[in-house]
């Protein structure tokens, strides 16, 4: 699936890409006011996102290859159901009238 370096490379443009865009994402929950600026399925969307970035940034094209293409997938659809987890939950905590 890869060598050393190319782990190491994962985990590094994952890691500060998944950081920095959770970051941002409670920088803007904190901006409109939101109750709620993380939750653990915010956090593990993130983490699965950066994941995800790292592999295919890393491996460009090879990502969509027979081994890591299920390492891919299931980064990418467990990233989005743990974000529309969040979504949902976040809704629920919302006053009548916002958005």
């Amino acid at each position: 699936m890869g060598t050393a370096n190319q782990g190491i490379e994962v985990a590094l443009a994952g890691g500060f890409w998944g950081i920095f865009m959770l970051l941002w994402s409670i920088y803007e929950r904190k901006k409109a006011n939101a109750k709620l600026l993380f939750s653990v399925a915010h956090i593990f969307a993130w983490i699965l996102m950066g994941l995800w970035f790292g592999l295919v940034t890393t491996f460009g094209w090879q990502a969509f290859r027979t081994p890591l293409v299920y390492l891919v997938v299931a980064a990418f659809v467990g990233a989005v159901t743990a974000g529309l987890i969040d979504r949902h939950r976040n809704r629920w905590k919302r006053q009548p009238g916002e958005i």
